[in-house]
């Protein structure tokens, strides 16, 4: 039985025609608690509400994560189902709803660190869970594709799983893999192969993992880290900053590089650079840096967030970088500045 939320936060879903200007908007307004994340799909929006109040129990301590289906249509909004699991959700990613089933991965904080993985029916009561999967480590990407789950959990090594969901009733976990640091964002790059985003020695790891025999996943090819004494990237923070495109075989993401050094009278330096790797990526040859592009004037612009390169897309052959003062036009075929 799940235990009261205490705080009382309403969560309103406004739905608005953005064809028909003459359609009243449509609006209904739950008493859920406080809305953590969501999960939309093509029908229903899932409200996940971590229950703290769940952590003041006197009989026991408990993590739980309630769930609200509200059904979207064009006429009404409405409250179907609702439901509850163990632990609490790491983000979107981590939640999905195929078929007429929603699957949730979750980690556990209570005694030792342990993470699940639960499948639900459109009433919102789970049917089919694996539990206690790498106990004492946590939940730091997940990725939900037709009939599998990748899931990757993390404490000195990177666990990679592969979770068969065919079958809701019964999930299986048909392979794993385990190699240093971790990926904090998975992106499919095809049917077959995965494409991981994270850390390893406080630096920024891109890998390219084969799930062509899901009982045995690889690292396709050797990963790429960018190299610094500390580098990083938003789309550990913003998926969205992921540009990627499998038939320009092109890969491209911001990145922080911060290097530390010595004047000659002994004073430390710390040089900081921030911009946009562009790679090409394919099977055979992984990720190979073409070149990167950054709006900092010069070398005097470290910690300057207004030059951060935010978002990149392309038009055509020309790549778009973005930050809060910039827009550049560099060229896809070489990188070379046009504007």
């Amino acid at each position: 039985v799940s235990i009261p939320d205490v705080f009382y936060y309403f969560t309103t879903v406004i739905s608005v025609n953005i064809v028909n200007d003459e359609q009243e908007i449509t609006h209904e307004s739950f008493l859920t608690g406080a809305t953590a994340l969501i999960y939309v799909s093509l029908s229903n929006m899932y409200l996940a509400i971590p229950n703290t109040n769940a952590w003041i129990s006197l009989e026991a301590i408990t993590e739980e994560t309630l769930i609200y289906r509200v059904k979207l249509d064009e006429e009404k909004i409405v409250l179907e189902a609702e439901g509850s699991v163990s632990g609490y959700v790491l983000n979107q990613f981590s939640m999905d709803e195929h078929d007429v089933f929603f699957r949730i991965a979750t980690t556990e904080w209570t005694s030792e660190s342990k993470n699940s993985l639960f499948i639900l029916d459109m009433d919102l009561n789970i049917v089919g869970s694996l539990e206690n999967i790498a106990p004492g480590e946590r939940i730091y990407s997940a990725r939900f594709i037709n009939d599998r789950c990748y899931l990757v959990t993390f404490q000195q090594i990177d666990p990679f799983f592969v979770i068969d969901l065919a079958n809701p009733y019964e999930p299986r976990i048909l392979g794993e893999l385990k190699i240093p640091g971790f990926s904090g964002y998975l992106h499919p790059y095809d049917e077959n192969h995965i494409i991981g985003v994270g850390k390893q020695d406080n630096n920024v790891k891109l890998s390219l993992f084969d799930v062509t025999n899901v009982l045995v996943p690889i690292e396709l090819v050797p990963p790429y880290i960018v190299q610094g004494d500390w580098s990083d990237t938003t789309v550990l923070m913003d998926h969205k900053a992921f540009l990627f495109d499998k038939s320009k075989e092109l890969l491209a993401l911001p990145i922080s590089i911060n290097s530390f050094g010595m004047t000659e009278d002994n004073y430390s330096t710390n040089n900081f650079w921030q911009g946009e790797y562009v790679f090409d990526i394919n099977l055979i040859d992984g990720f190979v840096l073409k070149g990167n592009v950054t709006h900092q004037e010069d070398s005097t612009d470290q910690w300057d967030s207004g030059y951060w390169v935010k978002r990149a897309l392309y038009i055509d052959d020309i790549l778009y970088t973005i930050s809060d003062r910039k827009i550049k036009m560099n060229s896809l075929e070489d990188l070379a500045l046009i504007n």
